[in-house]
């Protein structure tokens, strides 16, 4: 029993009186800590670039942000254009956070995100280093930030609730096994207090962690179980009852087959990095690998420890396997387990757990192994860790940030971001750049007997739309006559709706070509999507006809 007793000791550097080191020496700052935190803002760089970056969450983020300092007192607020399930969408608690930051919506969004990344990076440091020690620690919270699927969680797939539920889950761990050296009511409340926080931050995934926590206290001190374990689902009832009263009648489980999205084993070992939606099969878009770094230490961990008498690896490992299995189609058997798919939108969302695992095993073989330790060779592990990710945080940026969408078609699907009306230039001559051969409309240009507008747009969809629609443009005269229309794929074809990508931006620009002599002039252009087999119009909010109406100006 002692044995066990201190594997909470040592692992989370927090002990008791018995023990002699107090939790302000735990928890102070010293070289490695900050070496670890410096180390992090390279993840952290992509936020530091103005304007925005591309996900699949577009900027419904930050939309979101802006609606909830309008309605703080609102206590049945949600995110907006998006469905919102109480378990499997990212929690309320970021954009409480952003809403209270005495900055603009897209700093605040950046300073949480950012809070995210050192939060992970810092709690698993003080969680590990007085078992791993120093280096060790700092090389496990190096693989757990830059791991891919992290770093992916923010900037491709934009799911910030996720990302930095992944960024306190190391607190929340640390704060309720703290409960086993030092079961007094403050701590409780403290603990309890990050366990809401997790599960505000995802619900669904906020069970799995407390699985976690409880596992482990069964295995190594299971004696103490009840007070961190009490702790910890105090929390996460605290955040269902902040949560469920909203949206009781939404529970729906994920819109997607399970069986069609679990991974393969190439793909966890695969280099791929890429933007796009995970699919169904094994060509997804976006990288669900576990990583060169976590996956090699974790090799040379093994290498060194050989299964010895210790037990504290096996837990990681197993972690590590449990939640690559359940993420693979060899563990497709567990999600046939009623009520699991309703707490994930993914079965490789579980693929956060399994990184955590690598990265504490990324970190054991400098625990056991006093080389590693040195200069050159933990230099070395460093550069071993970051450089493999180092292109993949590239974000792919943007500075067209609209305040709110000009008009929003299907059931939140398509979203016209900006549009602009331009005339031919005349005074423009024939090798002239696109800039100067148009001029823009306004309330004086003048619309001769022929004349040429160019309708210019910006699309971006919510969710991936589920056929290719083409595009109706009708310029409409001040007296509701067709003047002119248009009927065209996006991008002339190129661009069919089918692939457009979730928070992808768009740009097409439409031609009328006014050559009547009694042509009126032009006031409005209707806009919107149909299905050209069945001429069904998709919906447009606010009109029951699918029109965008803009005035030409």
């Amino acid at each position: 029993m002692q044995v066990k007793h201190r594997f909470f000791i040592i692992i989370y550097g927090m002990t008791t009186q018995a023990d002699s080191i107090s939790l302000k020496k735990s928890l102070s700052l010293d070289g490695h800590l900050l070496l670890t935190l410096g180390l992090s803002i390279f993840a952290i760089a992509p936020l530091l670039y103005p304007g925005y970056f591309q996900t699949h969450s577009g900027f419904i983020p930050l939309w979101s942000i802006n609606r909830l300092r309008e309605n703080l007192a609102d206590l049945s607020w949600l995110p907006v254009l998006t469905p919102f399930d109480p378990w499997r969408s990212g929690g309320l608690l970021p954009y409480y956070l952003a809403a209270l930051l005495p900055a603009t919506s897209l700093n605040a969004l950046k300073l949480v995100s950012a809070l995210g990344i050192l939060a992970g990076s810092s709690g698993l440091y003080l969680w590990l280093k007085s078992w791993l020690g120093q280096q060790g620690a700092t090389i496990a919270a190096l693989v757990y930030t830059y791991a891919p699927f992290t770093i992916a969680t923010l900037y491709v797939r934009g799911a910030w609730g996720e990302a930095f539920f992944w960024g306190i889950l190391p607190w929340a761990l640390l704060a309720a096994t703290y409960l086993v050296g030092q079961p007094k009511i403050g701590f409780t409340i403290i603990a309890a207090g990050f366990w809401a926080g997790l599960g505000l931050s995802q619900l669904g995934l906020s069970l799995w962690a407390f699985l976690l926590l409880v596992v482990m206290l069964l295995i190594f001190h299971r004696s103490q179980v009840w007070r961190p374990a009490i702790a910890a689902g105090a929390g996460l009832i605290v955040a269902g009852l902040l949560i469920f009263p909203r949206l009781i009648h939404a529970i729906q489980p994920s819109p997607f087959k399970f069986s069609q999205h679990l991974v393969y084993p190439a793909q966890l070992l695969s280099p791929f990095w890429g933007y796009g939606l995970s699919q169904p099969g094994w060509e997804d878009g976006l990288s669900l690998s576990l990583g060169l770094a976590a996956l090699g230490l974790t090799i040379l961990s093994f290498s060194i420890w050989r299964g010895g008498p210790d037990r504290r690896p096996w837990l990681f490992a197993g972690l590590a396997l449990f939640s690559g299995l359940a993420s693979l189609t060899l563990g497709g058997w567990i999600w046939r387990i009623p009520g699991l798919n309703y707490l994930l939108t993914y079965p490789w969302q579980l693929l956060g757990f399994a990184t955590l695992g690598l990265a504490v095993m990324a970190g054991v073989g400098f625990w056991l192994d006093e080389r590693l330790r040195s200069l050159p060779i933990f230099g070395a592990v460093i550069l071993f860790v970051l450089l493999p990710v180092y292109p993949n945080l590239e974000a792919q940026y943007i500075t067209f940030i609209p305040d709110e969408p000009q008009a929003i078609y299907g059931q939140n699907e398509i979203l016209l971001l900006s549009h602009a009306f331009f005339v031919d230039n005349p005074d423009a001559s024939a090798d002239a750049n696109a800039e100067d051969r148009y001029l823009p409309v306004t309330g004086e240009t003048y619309f001769g007997p022929i004349s040429t507008l160019h309708l210019q747009v910006r699309w971006q969809a919510v969710a991936q739309p589920g056929q290719d629609y083409k595009i109706f443009a009708h310029l409409i005269g001040e007296g509701g006559q067709l003047i002119s229309q248009v009927d065209i794929f996006p991008q002339n074809g190129a661009r069919p709706t089918g692939t457009w990508l979730p928070g992808e931006i768009i740009e097409d620009t439409y031609t009328f070509k006014m050559a009547s002599l009694k042509a009126p002039k032009p006031a409005q252009v209707w806009l919107g999507f149909y299905d050209e087999a069945s001429l069904e119009r998709l919906p447009a909010l606010g009109d029951d006809e699918g029109r965008a109406f803009l005035d030409v100006r």
